[in-house]
């Protein structure tokens, strides 16, 4: 459950206000403050400070888990099988990059013959090839109340 706190106090130096720690300890953080002179005697300051926070340590059933799938193009020198491309597709490199012939010889469809045929070739001109990512993100929120005491270095 979340919770909004305001707290009013006077202290007697403008420096004061804005930087003392407050009297009293309600274990949530503060998200501002803000100052005001005191109209008697002009003789302090008037301190709003503002706190939110839960007031229960949230749980498990709280988070919040994406998974965002998306394609990406790669370059078709990133292929992890460049044997299989060779062999199926009569994949060459020329000048560091790899390129496909226009036409690859098949076996003619006349059973015993070792005639051949051109047929067209799917990879030519293809320069990437798609690749499938996954970002995933848990996002939670978790509240503990540091006491004022602990030093810093031992508070993370």
């Amino acid at each position: 459950m979340g919770l909004s706190y305001r707290f009013l106090f006077t202290d007697s130096s403008e420096s004061e206000a804005l930087l003392a720690a407050l009297p009293v300890s309600i274990g949530l953080p503060e998200v501002d403050r803000n100052i005001s002179e005191w109209d008697v005697d002009n003789s302090g300051f008037i301190v709003q400070a503002n706190f939110e926070g839960l007031v229960d340590e949230p749980g498990e059933d709280q988070d919040q888990y994406i998974i965002r799938p998306e394609w990406r193009e790669e370059p078709i020198e990133a292929f992890p099988d460049r044997g299989t491309l060779e062999t199926k597709y009569g994949a060459y490199e020329e000048e560091g990059r790899i390129k496909f012939p226009q036409y690859m010889e098949r076996p003619s469809e006349l059973g015993g013959s070792s005639a051949k045929e051109d047929e067209p070739n799917p990879l030519f001109g293809t320069t990437t090839y798609p690749v499938m990512r996954i970002t995933a993100s848990h996002s939670y929120v978790r509240f503990r109340v540091l006491h004022p005491s602990i030093p810093t270095s031992a508070r993370w």
